[in-house]
């Protein structure tokens, strides 16, 4: 086999079974896949524009693992078989895995697997199954297997039970790849006579040991939950001890043969990991992240940064079972089973922006309550504006069909904001589905990109209207995980005021009076005017009110040269300043 080229958009996927959870590395290419039945997009009240939608009839009671390869998705749990419509038939050879393709299920060969599947990733062009199983389509196989895209192949044929794993329960439950290398987690004490606790690699056709969680096993469910590839670097995360100096609990990193600390790790089993460039994030059912001196409070799902842990919000108030980022957006799907992230109502799936370090919910309906989905989440996966989500539930969104899999799917940002904006200054535009918003050219005006933009949260961003727009009516445009959308309407007001002309000044002790022709008023009224003595360097505007001429500048120096100039002021804001006039006030009298 050949290895694996990482989906840019895609990260950490992971699944639970029976309470035991695990996570994927990133995905091959991006993949678009039909769906059916979408719900009308709503939310205003959260800012989330999207539905929910069936894959065919689903594939109860339960999706364990999900990953995608070009115009495909692959679905493994405990299903007995799929079907493409609610009710609907059967569709042969779909027992414990299926592929999704072109809007409907169909079988990997046939026969599919004998026992539970609990984890699938890939390997460029292969899929990787592991789980609890003795065969694949008739081909004996001991727990892993490999499938070409016509046949399954196996990878390991025999292995031994391990302390914790249930009295011949052995499993894996976990899988991440490189170009050349499939590592597995689970639980299970050697495979094909390769001895290596819960944790093993295989490469070039043959199993070898990651060493070091022989002695590390902490509690009684598989040692290894999670895993996820960070450049050369395997992330992997459980219910252990790192075989350290330190000995940092439930999460560690291993490359060529070291185990890494990530701080000292978390209070609690780690049941999901990811990776986003330097960062890390785990989930689980930890409530504090340990670092040297401080313990930091967490809830469940917390991220490192190379050298600290952080909370991510107020964190979740249930386990966290599965992690997926896409990488470009900066956003991180999160699934479980909780229900709320403190700041709302979240139900089992949400999603962490990154870009204004809230957690934002998937709402299906426009109750207070429709939000999420109505049962536990185990596994997630990502393609762009679609997040496919896998676990054992009877709906998403009240959509029928969609028991034990379902798809979001993010719509474009849509609004109906009127502001008004001079060239220089900030505006306030609002809208719905204002997620996942990166890059310098994300919000315009029309065909041009904002000066600078600050999102305030996923209704609300700030924008600055760049210099040297000329007056008119312009379509605000939001690029977001939906797609590009308009939100709003900007009007850019006819000129400010003109500048003071003509301006004369008259000197006298320590005043000057200043006649001018007054400026022209623009689109609104002028209310008063501002003088400079430095010549612009700084302005004062004349109290009370004046927009008559003349105007007299008082506490003034006698003797002192000043370069003086007007501009006029009016609702929109100051206008144009008038060219200096240099005015030298009487010397003092001699006394």
């Amino acid at each position: 086999m050949r290895g694996c080229c990482s989906l840019s958009i895609a990260s950490g996927l992971s699944l639970l079974v029976a309470g035991i959870a695990t996570a994927l590395p990133s995905t091959s290419a991006a993949v678009q896949i039909p769906f059916q039945r979408m719900v009308a997009p709503t939310t205003e009240a959260d800012g989330v524009v999207g539905g929910w939608s069936a894959l065919g009839g689903g594939a109860s009671p339960a999706v364990h693992a999900l990953a995608s390869r070009g115009g495909s998705l692959f679905a493994g749990g405990e299903f007995s078989s799929t079907s493409n419509s609610s009710g609907g038939t059967a569709v042969a050879g779909t027992n414990k895995i299926a592929e999704w393709s072109q809007g409907s299920w169909r079988a990997l060969q046939s026969g599919s697997s004998n026992f539970e599947v609990f984890s699938l990733a890939m390997q460029d062009d292969t899929l990787i199954a592991g789980g609890w199983f003795t065969g694949m389509s008739g081909v004996a196989a001991t727990g892993i297997a490999a499938w070409s895209g016509t046949s399954w192949t196996a990878l390991a044929s025999a292995w031994s039970d391990a302390p914790g794993c249930g009295g011949g329960f052995q499993r894996i439950v976990s899988l991440a790849t490189t170009d050349d290398t499939v590592y597995a987690g689970g639980c299970f004490g050697s495979i094909d006579g390769v001895s290596s606790r819960s944790l093993i690699a295989y490469a070039d056709g043959a199993w070898r040991s990651v060493p070091g969680l022989a002695t590390a096993f902490v509690g009684g469910g598989p040692t290894v939950a999670a895993l996820a590839m960070q450049g050369d670097r395997l992330v992997v995360g459980g219910d252990f001890v790192v075989p350290t100096q330190s000995g940092a609990n439930n999460i560690g990193a291993w490359r060529d043969g070291t185990w890494y600390d990530l701080g000292f790790g978390v209070n609690g089993p780690v049941l999901a990991v990811a990776t986003n460039g330097t960062d890390v994030y785990a989930g689980g059912s930890f409530l504090r992240a340990i670092q040297r001196g401080s313990q930091v409070t967490v809830n469940r799902v917390a991220k490192w940064n190379g050298t600290a842990w952080s909370a991510m919000g107020g964190g979740l108030n249930g386990p966290v079972r599965a992690l997926n980022v896409d990488t470009y957006r900066g956003l991180l799907y999160a699934g479980g089973e909780f229900t709320s992230s403190g700041a709302g109502t979240v139900n089992r799936v949400t999603v962490w922006d990154s870009g204004i370090s809230q957690w934002v919910p998937l709402r299906w309906g426009p109750g207070e309550g429709d939000v999420g989905i109505a049962g536990t989440v185990q596994a997630l996966a990502v393609d762009d504006s679609v997040l496919y989500v896998g676990g054992s539930f009877q709906q998403a969104g009240g959509v029928t069909g969609t028991q034990a899999i379902a798809q979001w799917t993010w719509q474009a940002p849509e609004g109906s904001a009127e502001v008004t904006g001079i060239p220089g200054t900030q505006v306030t535009v609002e809208g719905e589905g204002l997620v996942g918003i990166v890059g310098s050219g994300a919000v315009r005006f029309g065909s041009t990109s904002a000066t600078s933009y600050t999102r305030v949260d996923a209704t609300t961003l700030q924008a600055t209207v760049p210099v040297g727009l000329a007056p008119g009516s312009y379509p605000i445009y939001v690029d977001a995980v939906g797609g590009t959308g308009q939100v709003g309407t900007l009007t850019v007001p006819s000129p400010l005021p003109s500048a003071p002309t003509n301006l004369v000044a008259t000197p006298t002790s320590n005043q000057v009076s200043i006649s001018f022709t007054a400026s022209s008023a623009g689109d609104s009224p002028i209310t008063n005017y501002e003088y400079s003595t430095n010549d612009g360097g700084s302005w004062v505007a004349f109290s009370p009110d004046d927009t008559t001429t003349p105007v007299v500048i008082t506490g003034l120096t006698e003797g002192d040269t000043y370069q003086v100039r007007l501009r006029a002021v009016s609702a929109l804001g100051a206008g144009v300043a008038s060219v200096s006039v240099s005015v030298t006030l009487p010397s003092p009298t001699p006394t």
